[in-house]
């Protein structure tokens, strides 16, 4: 399966440059948790977005990526993403997105 990332973003140099703190980090999971930000609106196509934010179901995200938040965290912390950190239970994802360095990539 193909994954997408954005073009200004060398993941290696970038993990070896900033290294992350969590527990059995795999680069294949960060990747799958940035494809999002591409891959969700791609197949939903009637979701709304606010501010470009795109809401990121961790219940969904749990599956495939057991300690999301450490990676979720990690990115927002070294600028690749930033989050609205609005939840709304049942009703409401918390919505992330690339940092300004990595939009239109």
């Amino acid at each position: 399966m193909v994954q997408r990332i954005p073009k200004g973003l060398n993941i290696a140099q970038f993990v070896k440059q900033n290294p992350p703190k969590i527990n059995g980090f795999k680069i294949d999971k960060m990747v799958y948790i940035l494809n999002l930000i591409y891959s969700i609106p791609a197949n939903n196509k009637d979701m709304h977005c606010y501010d470009g934010y795109i809401p990121i179901n961790s219940k969904i995200l749990k599956k495939k990526v057991h300690n999301y938040k450490s990676y979720l965290e990690y990115l927002c912390r070294n600028n690749i993403l930033e989050t609205d950190n609005f939840y709304i239970m049942n009703q409401k994802s918390k919505g992330y997105r690339f940092c300004e360095n990595y939009r239109n990539n």
